[in-house]
C-alpha cells in the first residue's frame, strides 16, 4: 500500500542546474580566492579566444569581416646543404 506521504517528494521538482544569486556569488568568491584578481582577466581572455576559435571551426568561417587578420607570415627557412669535409 502506498501512503500519501511517499508521493509528496515528487510534488516538488528541483532543477539541478538552477543557480540562485547566492550560488553565483559564492562561486565568484571561491574563484577569486583560488586564482586571484591578476589572473582572472587573463583566464577570461583565453576562454573567449578558445570559444571564438571553436565557433569558427564549427561554422567554417575563417575570420569576421572587417577585422584585421592576425595571422603571422613566416619567412622561408634556409635549406642546409650536407657537406662532407
Amino acid at each position: 500500500m502506498i501512503s500519501a506521504r511517499s508521493d509528496e517528494r515528487y510534488d516538488r521538482v528541483v532543477d539541478p542546474f538552477l543557480l540562485s544569486p547566492w550560488h553565483i556569488a559564492f562561486l565568484a568568491v571561491v574563484v577569486l580566492l583560488l586564482f586571484g584578481p591578476k589572473r582572472l582577466p587573463e583566464m577570461g581572455r583565453s576562454l573567449g579566444k578558445g570559444l571564438r576559435e571553436f565557433k569558427q571551426a564549427i561554422t567554417g568561417e575563417d575570420e569576421a569581416p572587417g577585422l584585421p587578420t592576425t595571422s603571422r607570415q613566416t619567412a622561408p627557412r634556409k635549406q642546409q646543404r650536407d657537406t662532407i669535409d
